[in-house]
């Protein structure tokens, strides 16, 4: 929560010992250093491991069932099934997708449940 009319400007700490392996002042801000620049995305890998492994399994499982014709075998049955009726398969995909949609914080909530377990 941000406090109306609190905003105030740091002062900047500037030193060689801050630009290359970074030294924190207490009421001053410090540019990152580049020991800091080298080592931030490894760390932000690290932090995000759960989301990544379960959006890259989620690619894997649709890749496979891309490759096997599953959708396609399915969009093809539908299309047989409601061949005298096809305004109810399209709003019957239209409302699925919508709902897909409309639930987007799943998979977040997931990877956070995994990674409250470490």
């Amino acid at each position: 929560m941000v406090i109306p009319g609190s905003y105030k400007v740091l002062p900047k700490h500037y030193s060689i010992k801050g630009l290359i392996l970074g030294e924190k002042v207490d009421g001053k801000a410090s540019p990152t250093s580049i020991l800091g620049l080298f080592t931030s995305i490894p760390k932000g890998i690290n932090q995000a491991a759960a989301l990544i492994f379960f959006v890259l399994i989620i690619g894997a499982v649709f890749n496979l069932i891309q490759h096997t014709g599953t959708i396609n075998v399915i969009m093809f049955r539908l299309m047989n099934k409601f061949r005298e009726q096809p305004f109810i398969l399209f709003f019957g995909i239209f409302l699925m997708l919508a709902i897909n949609r409309k639930t987007p914080g799943a998979y977040v909530a997931f990877s956070c449940k995994i990674r409250d377990r470490r």
